[in-house]
């Protein structure tokens, strides 16, 4: 699966992937998810630009440029993005039956704080290695 879509919501979105493993990348602005959901896989985003809030379970995350959410699969959360400015976020999500033990027990530990800020060198090397996912995973599907 490749598209890129425009709407009125999402000034850009771009999903690549499978149902086991995708990757997608958007420019919000002022919309928000108003009712709590869940997924049956892992969820990572990366917030590249602007500014957002996050409920995930029962606290409050707000997100800046260079912020990293891990949210474990079958958790309760909604993203609210401010009318003011575009928030740019990269969507990674991974279903637990395609990651190795080694893999999962990582994702695991670090889901338990949920919320990292991330220093300029590891905003560069993350933003590198989701554009080599999504770059793999299209050339795959093309």
């Amino acid at each position: 699966m490749s598209e890129i879509t425009q709407n009125p919501y999402n000034k850009f979105e771009e999903r690549v992937g499978s149902r086991s493993l995708y990757i997608e990348m958007r420019e919000k602005k002022g919309t928000f998810m108003p009712n709590f959901h869940y997924h049956s896989s892992y969820e990572l985003f990366y917030i590249k630009s602007g500014t957002a809030n996050f409920i995930i379970g029962n606290k409050n995350y707000t997100v800046y440029e260079g912020s990293l959410l891990i949210i474990p699969p079958y958790v309760p959360h909604k993203s609210i993005y401010a009318d003011s400015q575009e928030t740019y976020r990269i969507e990674l999500q991974i279903k637990s039956s395609i990651l190795t033990q080694n893999i999962s027990s990582i994702l695991e530990n670090l889901s338990k704080q949920v919320c990292y800020t991330l220093s300029l060198k590891y905003q560069t090397y993350v933003l590198k290695l989701l554009t080599k996912i999504k770059a793999e995973l299209k050339s795959k599907r093309d």
